[in-house]
């Protein structure tokens, strides 16, 4: 089964980092699948007659054990992760923060990001899957983050900018740049199904 995805990279650079005062967690762009995958429910029974769109977020992001300087001290990389949660869920983007995973309903942390490789680079994926045809349009929201200490034990989270996506705006976005004959037949259909 094809689980290939579509890597629509920003050209721009939209992250704020740590009150914006430098480039250590990086949004590169937002993916969707270019084939569907048939629903798998928490049994593990598949159901193939309904497919399944996926959304991935993707990040640049320091390795573990890399050191980054925050306000003059030097801080080691100890663990990153995302945070994602529904737009409408969302009250205020300040509350993305890795303190208010279980505050914040719905708010959840992605520990373990997936590695996507693309032109030679390394990034690190959050991914959301299972999103059905009539959630297409449901925006979803995400962050990068890293957690850091330095020699004396204090630790930082530095966080990326919150980004906020659908599978439909990240298919509207392939259609434009022309790159639709990039996805099968069977995820246009999905998008254009009335």
């Amino acid at each position: 089964m094809d689980i290939a995805y579509i890597a629509f990279f920003e050209s721009y650079n939209e992250a704020i980092l740590f009150d914006g005062n430098f480039d250590i967690v990086d949004f590169k762009g937002s993916q969707i699948r270019t084939s569907l995958v048939p629903f798998r429910n928490k049994e593990g029974i598949i159901n193939e007659n309904d497919k399944r769109q996926g959304l991935r977020f993707c990040f640049l992001v320091k390795d573990i054990g890399s050191t980054i300087n925050v306000d003059g001290v030097n801080y080691e990389v100890k663990s990153y992760g995302a945070l994602a949660i529904l737009d409408k869920k969302l009250t205020n983007p300040d509350m993305m923060k890795i303190e208010n995973v279980g505050v914040v309903s719905g708010l959840i942390d992605q520990s373990e990001l997936i590695n996507w490789e693309e032109d030679g680079v390394m990034y690190k994926a959050a991914y959301v899957y299972n999103i059905h045809e009539s959630n297409m349009n449901d925006v979803i929201v995400s962050r990068a983050y890293m957690y850091c200490e330095n020699a004396s034990g204090d630790s930082v989270y530095v966080y990326s900018d919150v980004l906020k996506r659908s599978v439909f705006s990240v298919y509207q976005s392939i259609l434009n740049a022309g790159q639709g004959s990039i996805l099968n037949t069977e995820v246009k259909d999905w998008f254009n199904d009335d």
